[in-house]
């Protein structure tokens, strides 16, 4: 049991990693992005938030209000 909950973070690691690397070689996904790199890291986002999605859900949490927190958050450290 405890290794199906943590199966979701390792798709999310996986993804990020691969965000990161995309980072490192200054890929970017904007209009004038190569359509293969854009391709890549929309595909990667949305794996990793997929999987921190059913972490938080197989955890008990809601990543809905978690998420809403955290922007909360970053507005009231910005000053926003």
């Amino acid at each position: 049991a405890d290794e199906q909950r943590g199966a979701p973070l390792e798709r999310a690691t996986g993804s990020l990693d691969a965000l990161a690397e995309a980072a490192r070689r200054g890929s970017t996904a904007g209009p004038r992005a190569d359509p293969d790199a854009r391709d890549a890291i929309e595909r990667a986002l949305g794996e990793a938030l997929l999987a921190m999605v059913e972490a938080a859900r197989k955890l008990g949490a809601d990543p809905e209000l978690a998420l809403r927190a955290a922007a909360d958050r970053m507005r009231s450290r910005s000053g926003g």
